[in-house]
């Protein structure tokens, strides 16, 4: 706890745009809480973005969810970024006590039903999960008129949703740079169709990253993370996701990713984070910054 402590003050203090947390319910990677986390990460920090990247917020209530969300963009400052998505894991929802049948649904209604507890006085909802009547939520969020909702997700219907609902979309850490460019130009044509101009609709990609000057090592301890977080995969399948080696070399195999114009890039070292923040803040983020991709909010 001391050195998250220290990571989260030093990520303020050097000028990082936004700080992501991600969420897993079970496996055998240490994950702590995602809401939890932030409301830490907010008592830590003045300035820097909290988000979560991503969220499976359709396992939980969302009139809890709405107030604990809210309470979060209080307590920050107004500085919350909600990245949500379905998630792929039907034992999650049976652990919850929730229908695997359309969870992409269920996570719709879920948006919607907190979108209306942010921005209306009062709330009356009825469906098969829930029975609202006259219900209101206060304080509304900081934020107006409530906090970024971005998607992830990569299928067309979750693309889609992301477009109607939302007012970004992320691409996940497992997912490789040659695959989030073909995603990509769905994404902003279906955005586009949707009303939006690149302004309104944000994209962005979390990569997995290892600075070390030797590769083999980082290569390998990337491959111990990456099966042990991503049970049941070949570990060897984070070469084709992540980047490692020096900071030069790392903004080499970053070139193409950032060619494309993200306007967020979510780096992610797995190990030894606290270590590589410096080298990260100093000689890679700059540099990724000055290549296009907007601050976060």
């Amino acid at each position: 706890m001391a050195r998250l402590r220290q990571y989260l003050v030093k990520a303020d203090e050097t000028g990082f745009d936004s700080l992501w947390v991600t969420e897993q319910l079970f496996g055998e990677g240490p994950r702590l809480s995602a809401l939890p986390l932030l409301t830490f990460a907010a008592a830590l920090t003045s300035r820097v973005t909290l988000a979560t990247g991503i969220l499976q917020a359709a396992l939980r209530s969302p009139v809890l969810l709405a107030k604990s969300i809210t309470t979060l963009d209080h307590l920050s400052g107004g500085r919350v970024l909600l990245g949500v998505a379905a998630g792929s894991d039907p034992q999650a929802y049976r652990a919850c006590g929730l229908s695997t049948e359309k969870i992409g649904g269920q996570l719709e209604d879920c948006i919607k039903l907190m979108k209306r507890f942010w921005t209306e006085d009062s709330v009356t909802d009825h469906s098969p999960r829930w029975e609202v009547e006259d219900g209101s939520l206060n304080p509304k969020p900081v934020r107006k008129p409530h906090p970024p909702i971005w998607f992830g997700g990569s299928s067309p219907l979750a693309i889609k949703r992301a477009a109607r609902l939302g007012s970004g979309w992320l691409s996940p850490g497992a997912s490789s740079t040659g695959r989030y460019l073909e995603e990509l130009a769905m994404v902003r044509d279906i955005a586009a169709q949707a009303g939006h101009t690149p302004e309104s609709f944000r994209v962005g990609k979390r990569v997995y990253m290892a600075v070390d000057t030797s590769p083999d090592n980082a290569r390998d301890k990337l491959r111990e993370w990456y099966g042990r977080t991503y049970s049941g995969r070949d570990p060897t399948d984070v070469d084709k996701v992540a980047v490692w080696g020096t900071p030069e070399t790392i903004l080499e195999q970053l070139g193409p990713l950032l060619d494309s114009g993200p306007d967020v890039v979510v780096l992610n070292p797995v190990f030894n984070e606290l270590e590589q923040l410096d080298v990260i803040a100093a000689e890679i983020a700059p540099k990724v910054r000055a290549s296009g991709p907007r601050p976060t909010e």
